[in-house]
């Protein structure tokens, strides 16, 4: 399947209406690439926030709305975490 913009806006609010992400993509078969569906998800989203702005953006909660869609379809890689359990900071004496 190969979604629109107003697929996805249809998407992104049924999932602010409580629906979970899992249930509302459950029969959708993406047959995208990662750049096609971008460029129709940012249309969306820019039709979306002409109306409402950014306060609206934010506080409705079209962002996680969209994120949670994008994330179905094309989850975000992980950044690696570092490991701060060693300190790597050296006692002053040692810098001199």
């Amino acid at each position: 399947m190969i979604l629109s913009k107003e697929d996805i806006k249809v998407l992104a609010r049924k999932v602010m209406t409580g629906i979970p992400i899992k249930d509302v993509c459950k029969d959708i078969v993406l047959e995208q690439t990662r750049e096609d569906f971008s460029i129709v998800l940012t249309d969306a989203i820019f039709d979306v926030w002409l109306l409402i702005g950014d306060s609206g953006w934010n506080r409705r909660g079209y962002r996680e709305a969209f994120d949670a869609v994008e994330d179905q379809f094309y989850p975000k890689e992980e950044k690696p975490k570092k490991d701060y359990s060693v300190d790597e900071h050296l006692p002053f004496d040692e810098y001199f």
